[in-house]
């Protein structure tokens, strides 16, 4: 590739994950790989194995340090109404579960006057401002992979397809807590929709393919969702429209689409 091809680094970007924590990953894989070249009963299965388990704990070190520095550009604001928050405290600390693993972000806190609440600024600008302790993507993984199979299953699968472990009761309590986002979407689109402004937006707006969410009893998936259709039997569903997906601009968004929620 000639130099032409290669993008310029910003003058005053740098992270340290760059430095110590590449070498280190060069090394361990270049070993890794050379046994996986010179062995012969492994295939390219192994190779992207090898590639993928030697990489996720440095991702996880660049995800954590890129997260702590747009933590720290982030201005003493309220995220509600963009007041100057008051008795700002520096360093709480709040660990994330993200797809490359645990990070620990440290945060300022401080006083709306307006709103009467505290707030982490960060956490909004983050998309972790609701509460949990899982990263949008692991959000995402949680809501979708909740939605096609039992809860002990779907934790074996994200083990499997990204390394992280994430727990049954973790998985669970994600999976719930979109769907109670997604209906929190829902009756604010509705709402919206009364009005003939309301209506006009969201007619404007560019909703993705829809699919189906709904509760489910202990055993079985937490959420489901499916391109409009009800899945499996059980009692007649109620007629509450709901459904989830996913635009841009602001990536992991969900966004109210068109289904149903079924209790069953």
């Amino acid at each position: 590739m000639c130099n032409c091809c290669v993008p310029s680094v910003p003058p005053d970007s740098s992270y340290e994950a760059f430095a110590g924590p590449v070498r280190n990953w060069q090394a361990a894989l270049t070993i890794g790989l050379d046994r996986s070249v010179r062995a012969s009963d492994h295939n390219l299965g192994h190779i992207e194995e090898e590639i993928a388990q030697k990489t996720r704990a440095l991702q996880r070190t660049i995800a954590q340090e890129a997260a702590q520095k747009k933590a720290d550009d982030i201005p003493p604001a309220c995220p509600m109404c963009g007041a100057k928050l008051t008795r700002v405290t520096h360093g709480h600390e709040r660990t994330i579960q993200t797809r490359f693993g645990p990070i620990t972000l440290q945060r300022r806190r401080g006083w709306c006057p307006k709103c009467q609440q505290w707030f982490y600024p960060a956490d909004r600008a983050l998309g972790i401002d609701d509460g949990g302790t899982a990263s949008p993507a692991v959000q995402e993984m949680a809501a979708l992979l909740g939605s096609k199979m039992p809860i002990s299953e779907a934790s074996a699968v994200v083990k499997r397809l990204t390394g992280v472990d994430l727990p049954r009761p973790t998985l669970d309590r994600e999976a719930k807590r979109q769907g109670q986002r997604a209906e929190r979407t829902r009756d604010q689109l509705d709402e919206q929709m009364r009005t003939a402004l309301g209506a006009q937006e969201q007619g404007q707006g560019d909703v993705s393919r829809p699919f189906t969410f709904w509760r489910s009893t202990p055993g079985t998936s937490a959420s489901g969702m499916t391109g409009g259709k009800q899945s499996g039997s059980g009692p007649a569903a109620s007629s509450r429209s709901v459904g989830i997906g996913f635009t841009p601009p602001r990536a992991f968004d969900w966004r109210i689409a068109s289904a149903k929620v079924i209790e069953r």
